[in-house]
């Protein structure tokens, strides 16, 4: 045993007064930014987990909930997106390592688009060449978690943000429901469609603060597939990932794990062809076979599968207007908190996923500090708005063409909804397609006056 005291010790019981000095003057260097993170979902996670890898940012998660959770069904993640998960993640090796199956990209096809709306049987007319991986939610939320930094990433739950102000000089301060606060150089609203952040942020317009219904109602349903193969047997649920389309609604099936998953869509719109009126809870459980009910008169094969769950919970789908913009001084939106979209191409997540990744990007960039911050935030909003919002109308459109609804192709065969459902989805296959983004927003950061000219 060594001991300090021991006179056989080579070492001495403390170091001499020139080594404390020099040990008090090593303590860690105070960060370039501070920066607090409301939400810790999707895109909250992602963004942490690419900032924690900074030495000189110092990050705050703060999320209202109990823990880190998420809530819905599996999640698409295409291939644009898996990028980027891949590079702050080893996220293929994270997903096999929990045992999901993870196909060559080469592999991977998009859904059957079926014709359902005929009671003696329907008709499969476009499978779209390409698709998305999927993904369980919980899954991909618990390998974000795991790779935020704990030591450079302070996560806190239970903590409510409710307002915030700026504090100069330079300086965001949040203020909490437990009646704390903190001083940070940036706020980050990644705090999904409810969002106090954007409410804050756009507080006297509601247009803009506030969500607004989408005139579409999302029932989610599942039930383990054995069920299925034992009441249904050939059952076209059991092929693959089905888009089942008819006029004014449509309905999802995928296997997720062990069960089969779906959501049945519909369309609540006047005259005009704008959302009805919408005042109910936005969430609520319905008997499963009220749902059965309503596709009284589709072919046999989805009534049947619709009639094997018990429960389903009514969601009706909420969206953030078009903003006019994502920034506001120290203060940014990512994530559905910017721009909260319609589920028809899996998207809302893989947007959030890459706003989470420019942003920090732009962040960590050795350019940036605490006082070109506001500039910086410009780029941000410059890249991810257009695209984004770009990517939120693409959604609604393709709901609508799910449905025959759509009024640019009201008039177009079966075929050419196919073609364009395939064509809408292309762009999502690129290899590295954020990249893209990322080197816009750099070449404009290079561009930014440093901060010795700044007036």
């Amino acid at each position: 045993m060594i001991s300090g005291h021991s006179q056989s010790s080579p070492y001495p019981s403390r170091p001499p007064p020139r080594l404390l000095l020099s040990m008090r003057m090593a303590s860690p260097p105070k960060p370039k930014l501070q920066i607090a993170i409301c939400g810790g979902g999707i895109a909250g996670l992602t963004v942490a987990a690419f900032l924690s890898r900074s030495l000189d940012i110092e990050v705050h998660i703060f999320e209202g909930k109990p823990n880190i959770r998420a809530i819905g069904a599996g999640i698409a993640i295409w291939k644009r997106y898996w990028d980027i998960l891949e590079e702050a993640t080893d996220f293929e090796l994270e997903c096999t390592a929990r045992g999901l199956q993870v196909c060559p990209w080469s592999q991977v096809t998009g859904p059957v688009l079926r014709k359902a709306d005929d009671p003696s049987c329907g008709v499969d007319f476009s499978h779209v060449p390409h698709g998305p991986r999927l993904i369980p939610r919980d899954d991909l939320l618990d390998i974000l978690h795991k790779h935020v930094n704990t030591e450079r990433c302070r996560i806190q739950t239970n903590k409510r943000v409710i307002s915030w102000a700026r504090q100069e000089p330079e300086k965001i301060i949040i203020y909490f429901e437990d009646s704390t606060s903190v001083i940070v150089d940036l706020l980050i609203g990644a705090d999904g469609v409810h969002s106090c952040v954007r409410r804050h942020l756009f507080q006297g317009n509601r247009a803009f603060s506030e969500p607004k219904f989408s005139g579409q109602f999302a029932y989610r349903m599942s039930c383990p597939r054995a069920e299925v193969e034992k009441r249904c047997p050939n059952n076209e649920a059991l092929r693959g990932f089905k888009i089942w389309c008819g006029k004014g609604r449509h309905v999802t099936s995928n296997t997720v794990r062990d069960e089969i998953q779906m959501t049945a869509y519909d369309n609540v719109f006047d005259a005009n062809g704008l959302p009805a009126p919408f005042n109910g809870p936005w969430v609520t459980e319905v008997p499963a076979a009220k749902i059965a009910e309503r596709y009284d008169g589709w072919e046999p094969d989805l009534v049947g599968l619709l009639q094997v769950p018990k429960i389903a919970s009514r969601w009706a789908v909420h969206v953030v207007h078009p903003l006019p913009t994502f920034v506001s001084d120290r203060v940014c939106l990512i994530g559905d908190a910017a721009h909260a979209m319609t589920p028809h191409q899996g998207l809302g997540g893989g947007q959030g996923i890459e706003d989470a990744y420019i942003l920090a990007q732009l962040l960590a960039h050795s350019q940036t500090t605490a006082a070109n911050l506001p500039e910086v935030l410009k780029i941000y909003d410059f890249i991810r708005r257009p695209s984004s919002q770009e990517v939120a109308r693409q959604s609604f459109a393709n709901g609508l063409l799910y449905g025959f609804l759509n009024p640019k192709h009201c008039d177009a065969s079966l075929m050419e909804v196919g073609e364009e459902v395939a064509t809408s989805c292309r762009w999502l296959l690129e290899s590295d397609g954020a990249k893209t983004e990322w080197a816009k927003a750099e070449s404009l950061l290079a561009t930014l006056p440093p901060c010795s000219e700044r007036s």
